[in-house]
């Protein structure tokens, strides 16, 4: 195969290859486009739920689109984690929560989603310390 030919090919490749790309970059929308719901899986004035609340104007300046929170209590946070686990996985239902999410699957049996499959984190926003007496 020639310099020319060898060329020839990369063309061919790149001429089947970027319409595609061109036409996805065309079609995706921006993120956000829609109004985002941090779910607090505990009850409304928690600590958590406060943080949601102090965070969620930040994030509408930020991202120029409404953020809401939505509290979802029971269960130690199972209810609101699987409301969230079965949500559409597109950026737009997230979860602030605390570090019994992580405790909750060895204490319950039948957990309705996997904390390790159904969820991605994304930032820490808090950090707390706790002492037993």
């Amino acid at each position: 195969m020639t310099i020319f030919q060898s060329h020839a090919v990369w063309a061919g490749a790149l001429s089947a290859v970027l319409p595609a790309a061109a036409a996805l970059a065309q079609t995706a929308a921006p993120y956000p486009s829609r109004a985002i719901t941090l779910v607090v899986p505990y009850t409304p004035g928690s600590g958590i739920d406060i943080l949601a609340r102090v965070i969620a104007p930040e994030l509408n300046r930020r991202w120029g689109e409404p953020v809401v929170v939505d509290n979802k209590p029971g269960a130690s946070g199972i209810i609101g984690a699987d409301a969230v686990a079965k949500a559409a996985p597109n950026g737009y239902t997230l979860m602030v929560t605390v570090n019994s999410f992580t405790m909750a699957p060895p204490l319950y049996r039948n957990m309705p989603y996997d904390p390790v499959a159904d969820f991605t984190p994304i930032a820490k926003i808090a950090l707390a310390s706790y002492a037993f007496a």
